[in-house]
């Protein structure tokens, strides 16, 4: 009777454990990934979140990119090779190398399942694609034109749109943007000159990570290169700017969230935001040069300017100042 009863419990124990296993199944499969338009099949190793970072299987995405990957078991790296771009990715290490430069990684690759899973933004960076990540859809939009991930630009020495996205810690940096209904994207360069001001007033000598999703921009070039980048941001009836941008203080950060949440008191209000997948940069003191980061960088008491997508509720971007001692 007791041994009846043992394994009557163990069964129910395995059906709990299996049917856990069941739902928890579709969540990994509900990140899809494309890659140049094309939706990318992964098998048995999906696409997962850790700790608020997208992780995506190197292998499957780096060879529908058309690139080359090897695999060292002895020194447990990585390695891929398209065109001119090259990259070691050591497992575990929060650097890689790409072109024989030291890049560093918002979070180690890792072994899961045989499969090495990699940031999401680690294949921007080392083969030049272009990244988006909806957090809403659960998708990822990988592009890489024939360029090396930059399209070439129309044959005008200039052109104009809506700014898309600024990758100014890329490898190499870009520009994107929407110009003529088509995703454009561009270089920017050491020598390049950025440009930012409201409608009507004239532009100020910025950083080319304080221009804004959705600014008016004007992009002068050289070959493939911006030489000059003029934004416009624009501006509600009310005198508020209107690029998805919210300016306040951290009075909560819940990194243990799924996904993780900034809470930030903007203009009184207290407004919370997905931070799970936001690009972090932080700074102490404002005249301090920033430095890219991750979630557990910001404190309650920054000051910090969350660049939002198209929702309002979901952080593309955190930069934020230290202006207490911790």
């Amino acid at each position: 009777m007791k041994s009846s009863t043992l394994a009557c419990r163990r069964s129910l124990v395995c059906s709990a454990a299996l049917l856990t296993l069941f739902q928890a199944s579709p969540a990994r499969a509900q990140i899809q990934v494309d890659v140049n338009n094309r939706q990318v099949q992964f098998g048995d190793a999906a696409p997962v979140r850790i700790g608020g970072r997208v992780f995506i299987p190197l292998r499957a995405v780096v060879e529908a990119l058309g690139a080359e990957v090897r695999w060292s078991g002895s020194t447990q790296t990585v390695f891929g090779k398209k065109g001119t771009r090259e990259f070691a990715l050591p497992i575990g290490s929060n650097t890689a190398q790409v072109n024989g430069r030291s890049l560093a990684l918002d979070a180690p690759a890792r072994l899961i399942g045989g499969n090495t899973m990699v940031p999401l933004r680690f294949v921007a960076e080392a083969l030049g694609a272009n990244v988006d990540w909806n957090a809403s859809e659960q998708k990822v939009a990988i592009n890489l034109g024939g360029t090396g991930g930059v399209e070439e630009p129309a044959s005008s020495e200039s052109v104009s749109g809506e700014l898309i996205s600024v990758q100014p810690n890329g490898n190499p940096p870009t520009i994107t943007m929407r110009v003529g209904g088509q995703r454009q994207t561009y270089r920017i360069g050491a020598e390049t000159q950025v440009t930012r001001g409201e409608q009507g007033a004239r532009g100020r000598r910025v950083d080319a990570d304080q221009l804004r999703a959705g600014d008016q921009v004007s992009v002068r070039l050289a070959g493939r290169m911006a030489e000059q980048i003029d934004a416009t941001g624009s501006t509600s009836s009310t005198g508020t700017q209107n690029d998805r941008t919210a300016r306040g203080e951290v009075i909560r950060v819940v990194r243990n969230a799924s996904p993780p949440l900034l809470v930030v008191m903007v203009n009184g209000a207290r407004q919370t935001y997905d931070a799970g997948s936001a690009v972090v940069s932080h700074r102490t003191g404002r005249r301090a040069a920033k430095v890219t980061g991750t979630l557990t960088d910001v404190v309650v008491g920054d000051d910090v300017v969350v660049t939002l997508d198209r929702t309002g509720q979901i952080a593309e971007r955190i930069d934020a100042t230290h202006v207490r001692t911790r």
